[in-house]
């Protein structure tokens, strides 16, 4: 089937980038596990990922996913904190 072109590896893991970073919010450290399951390999998923999306990208969507998961960027806390690194 890859041979034939009927699957191209490349497109589909872009496909999966442009849906869990622009939409699910997420960084590198949740998208290589989850991509590394789906049966990618960690060469071509972090090529794509570097090809596609900067540490500028990646800082963007950080901020994006704090405040819609806790409404703020800094933690009040420690156990906020906590919370936030986890959630990271």
């Amino acid at each position: 089937m890859r041979e034939g072109g009927y699957i191209d590896e490349k497109w589909q893991i872009e496909s999966y980038l442009r849906t869990l970073v622009e939409k699910n919010l997420c960084g590198r450290r949740k998208i290589v596990p989850y991509l590394l399951v789906k049966g990618y390999s960690a060469a071509k998923i972090n090529a794509a990922i570097d090809e596609k999306y900067s540490d500028e990208d990646f800082s963007r969507v950080k901020r994006e996913f704090l405040l819609k998961k806790f409404g703020k960027l800094k933690p009040d806390t420690h156990t906020e904190a906590e919370e936030m690194k986890k959630a990271l």
